[in-house]
């Protein structure tokens, strides 16, 4: 007997298809973003907002979809694409004709791996929205059929009546749980859903059961505007007027690869951190940035956090394109034809070595399902150590610094990411597992270097996507496609990059020289300014001194002659003050070094006594000039005909001193030079004289050749170093460049930034000790005191047993009042006066005023106002200002701090010596300080913290109130909520 069969799916089916294909989160993120890039969407976005139910969005701008749609194709699985129409031009909104990337049609089952719950919402144009519900869920019970479930399916006009519909959604899809009659089918669901019941209860007893967490979960409060509001920015971007398009795809209860990006832990777990950093890794560059013109689609990932600005750690707009990649110092750019020959150009060590042709390997399949076809290579990459590099120090830096972000050579299909190639996992080439083999000859470091391989679908048909999207499928093709790129960079390392490399051999022996000299160079100047600089203090401050008495007593004198009338001495003084103007000149010293040490003191002395004898000297000058125009020096015409020779006639000595220098530093210079050229010219036969006499020796003639050319060489690099060098500086001279401030500007950046480095390493260090140590206290500080209560009663009645406890109980209050400090607390904004900011700094130094005999003062005036804000911002900052002034107030004679409130502005100010004024601009950069052992990061994260409120804090100025003699620190709060009279 002949009977026929036929296939049927189970529900489980679609999981399997879905979440057990995905590899992970940004692998799903990613098939989603290229739906949208086949709906002819200009941009996509991921959203993930926090939320005691975490939804994130994956909202874009495409042509959407209406209710038929979503019934017939989004619920459909499996695909047209082999036979499907092209789009329709008026569902392309201008674009150009896009490669279709969706083939199999389950790419919108990825969402399956990123919640349990999706919501569907899309618009078409003259359509109204459409939404679908779906809860992934229910296709984890392996005894229902797919036709066993329904979805609820909505139409609506406008988004503001979608809140209602989605309440009566969710009672729909728990109909699929509820049944009102009896029927065979029902029969059949409910002994589905009981035996699924029965093994989840056996495996999980104290877990609910799949059926309960479905008919537990609420509508209420889980989408709301802020989750809609991107896609409506996202959609109005594309048109003008209302008819919007698109799509946003929400996934309620985000799993934790999303969730952890909205989390509020201060310590990120190991594992945590590897989330993020895949996500980023696999998102970034998504389109492919190496095209001269990206191709029209933006992207970005956005993190919404409350009181927080937004984060977006992935975004078209930063990536590492094509300008930067021909702005490093290797790089290859080609292409691979039919045959698997490579076409293109090489720049090693930042030069142009012109064309470069690979033929394929000698067996090399052209045609059929196995073969390769066209596709074009870019890579780009850098020396690993800096001394070897022809980049300079700032570009170096700042390609390593994109190491961790771009680095990675990636695969593109018309113009898209192919994961996970670019990631740390995706090293297709296997560049690290031949650079263990052999690191100089191989050269080439994957996370050092940034490329890709562009494709397409129409000429590369036979490297296909995994199913799982893991990669291009293993077979034949990929194997060739593979072994040409790998023929290339092995060819191209030993030829123009690696320890193998010609090229290398003899660009590097230059470059380490150059550098070294440069190094060298700089030493020596950093040295020849600060001992200028020390040489020229000594010598000057005692003139200064001197100088600025002498004014002092010139300007006396003035006032005293001006007040008895006594005229005729005015000429005298006025010849005094033109020898203390001639004095100006000579008592400048060259630029101060950033590093002063125990010249710290003598140098403000001597900046102090000569800003007083210019400010005395200008003061004298006015004086005199108003006894010039009431005509108590003689005739107007002639004392101004005097003063114009006169300081003609000091211009051109101060002129003609600087040309006599500059003319015996230019001889000194000519003759060391000439000195130079004359050794220089015999060193060639020094150090040949003895190959020539090889010849004598019956050594052979292309020995001594070689040797003569080896010698040449390196010879000559060494004179175009050594002379390049005078040469080009000598140019600069002539075309007006101050060489000198051009080095004391970069010598002084790169101290500073050597200081901080040095520093942030400190920080760093005691962070993570902090971190440490602070893990661990709440559960010591409980142990202990458990523990002393423990105590036998004869020990508790001991006085030493007392002391200890008091004392063990005042470190635990002193501890806990560190908690408003920690960025996880009071995340709320509350009502904050300046009455309790007061109580709450004396509370915390009450016990350091009094032994310290510090006065603490606060006005009514301060006490009287009101901001809201976060307490941990706030409090903090107080904390900072009044540490700080405990230090500084210490060291005289009135100890006072003071809070006030004047003229809108929260005032912290002590009786200290104050803060110099070389030192005001530097306060709140990141570690500066002047306090011993200090760290210099208290003042620039008052700062910060502030800055996030939009209030700022300042250093007093002139036209700021003082409060004290000492320190003024000044707080503008945003928004001051209320003030007492």
């Amino acid at each position: 007997m002949l009977n026929t069969a036929s296939f049927q799916t189970r529900a489980r089916a679609i999981d399997h298809l879905g979440r057990g294909q995905i590899a992970d989160a940004p692998t799903a993120i990613s098939e989603l973003w290229k739906n949208a890039y086949d709906a002819y969407a200009r941009g996509v976005e991921l959203h993930i907002h926090s939320g005691n139910v975490v939804v994130a969005s994956i909202c874009d701008n495409g042509h959407g979809m209406d209710a038929e749609t979503l019934s017939s194709k989004w619920l459909v699985v499996g695909t047209e694409s082999k036979v499907a129409s092209p789009v329709p031009v008026e569902d392309r909104f201008g674009l150009p004709e896009r490669a279709r990337l969706g083939e199999k049609g389950i790419g919108r089952l990825s969402a399956a791996f990123l919640s349990p719950v999706t919501l569907v919402v899309s618009k078409r144009v003259g359509q109204p929205y459409a939404a679908l519900l779906v809860d992934w869920r229910f296709f984890e019970n392996p005894y229902l059929f797919i036709n066993d479930v329904r979805f609820p399916l909505v139409e609506f006009g406008e988004l503001k009546e979608f809140p209602a519909l989605f309440a009566q959604m969710f009672e729909e899809l728990k109909a699929n749980l509820q049944w009102g009659s009896a029927s065979p089918h029902t029969a059949h669901l409910a002994a589905a859903w009981d035996r699924f019941d029965a093994i989840e209860r056996e495996q999980n007893p104290n877990a609910p059961t799949t059926r309960e967490a479905i008919l537990s979960l609420s509508p209420e409060g889980l989408i709301k505007w802020d989750h809609f509001s991107p896609w409506w920015q996202l959609m109005h971007k594309a048109v003008e007027g209302d008819d919007v398009h698109g799509t946003a795809l929400f996934t309620i209860g985000a799993n934790t690869e999303l969730a952890c990006w909205v989390t509020d832990d201060e310590y990120e777990s190991p594992d945590i951190q590897k989330v993020k950093e895949t996500l980023t890794e696999t998102l970034v560059s998504f389109v492919d940035p190496f095209e001269d013109t990206p191709i029209a689609f933006d992207y970005a990932v956005v993190v919404h956090k409350p009181g927080k600005a937004d984060f977006i750690p992935v975004s078209s707009e930063e990536v590492f394109d094509i300008q930067e990649l021909r702005s490093l110092e290797h790089v290859i750019e080609g292409e691979f034809d039919t045959a698997g020959n490579f076409q293109g150009r090489i720049t090693a060590f930042g030069k142009d070595r012109g064309e470069c042709f690979l033929p394929s390997p000698s067996v090399f399949t052209q045609r059929g399902k196995d073969s390769v076809g066209p596709f074009r290579f870019c890579l780009g990459t850098f020396e690993q150590d800096k001394k070897n590099t022809t980049h300079s120090d700032e570009e170096f830096e700042y390609h390593s610094s994109q190491v961790n972000k771009y680095g990675g050579i990636c695969i593109h299909r018309d113009g898209l990411r192919v994961m996970p190639y670019g990631r740390e996992d995706g090293d297709l080439f296997r560049m690290e597992f031949r650079r263990s083999k052999h690191a100089g000859r191989e050269f080439f470091v994957y996370r050092r270097s940034f490329g890709r391989l562009a494709i397409t679908s129409q000429h590369n048909p036979n490297l296909k996507d995994k199913a799982g999207r893991e990669g291009l499928v293993v077979n034949k093709a990929r194997r060739e496609f593979e072994r040409l790129v790998i023929n290339l960079l092995m060819y191209v390392a030993r030829e123009y990059f690696g320890t193998a490399s010609t090229i290398r051999n003899q660009e590097l022996p230059g470059i380490q020289k150059a550098r070294q000299r440069q190094m060298r160079a700089a030493e020596t100047a950093r040295k020849r300014n600060q001992k200028n600089f020390v040489r020229a203090l000594k010598e000057k401050l005692p003139l200064a001194l001197e100088a600025s008495t002498r004014a002092e007593a010139g300007a006396d004198k003035l006032e005293q002659t001006l007040a008895c009338k006594a005229y005729d001495d005015l000429p005298a003084i006025k010849m005094e003050l033109d020898a203390l103007q001639g004095l100006r000149d000579d008592l400048r010293i060259p630029n101060r070094p950033d590093e002063l040490g125990s010249q710290e003191e003598d140098y403000r002395r001597y900046r102090d006594a000569y800003a007083l004898f210019c400010a005395t000297i200008d003061k004298l000058k006015s004086m005199l000039a108003r006894c010039e125009a009431e005509g108590l020096l003689g005739d107007p015409k002639r004392i101004a005909t005097s003063k114009f020779y006169s300081n003609e006639a000091r211009i051109s000595s101060q002129i003609g001193k600087a040309l006599s220098t500059i003319t015996s530093s230019l001889d000194a210079l000519r003759t060391t030079w000439e000195e130079n050229a004359r050794e220089d010219r015999t060193a060639y036969r020094r150090k040949s004289t003895e190959f020539v006499s090889m010849l004598e020796a019956g050594q052979g003639l292309t020995p001594v050749l070689d040797y003569l050319d080896k010698v040449h060489t390196e010879l000559s690099d060494e004179l175009n170093l050594k002379y390049d060098g005078i040469i080009h500086s000598l140019e600069q001279l002539v075309e007006g460049v101050d060489l000198e401030g051009a080095f004391f500007h970069v010598d002084e950046v790169n101290r500073s930034l050597e200081e901080k480095v040095s520093m942030l390493n400190s920080v760093a260090q005691l962070g993570i000790s902090v971190e440490i140590i602070g893990h661990e206290l709440e559960a010591l500080e409980s142990q202990v005191t458990r523990y002393l209560k423990l105590m036998p009663k004869e020990v508790r009645a001991l006085k030493s047993y007392t002391l200890a406890f008091e004392a063990h109980r005042a470190l635990v209050d002193r501890l806990r009042f560190l908690a408003p400090l920690r960025k996880t607390s009071y995340r709320s904004r509350i009502a904050i006066s300046g009455k309790e900011i007061a109580k709450y700094v004396k509370e915390f130094f009450g016990t350091t005023f009094e032994q310290c005999r510090i006065q603490f003062e606060v006005t009514p005036a301060f006490e009287g106002f009101s901001i809201r804000d976060l307490p941990s911002r706030i409090y903090p900052t107080f904390i900072n200002l009044v540490n700080n002034a405990l230090y500084w107030v210490q060291r005289g004679e009135r100890r006072i701090i003071r809070l006030d409130f004047v003229q809108g502005k929260a005032i912290v100010a002590d009786s200290g010596p104050g803060v110099d004024e070389d030192d005001q601009k530097h306060l709140f950069e990141l570690f500066f300080t002047k306090r011993t052992n200090g760290r210099g990061v208290g003042l620039y994260l008052c700062r910060e913290n502030l800055a996030v409120a939009r209030h700022s804090i300042r250093y007093a100025t002139d036209n700021d109130p003082e409060v004290l003699e000492g320190a003024n620190f000044i707080i503008e709060f945003h928004e001051v909520e209320h003030v007492s009279r």
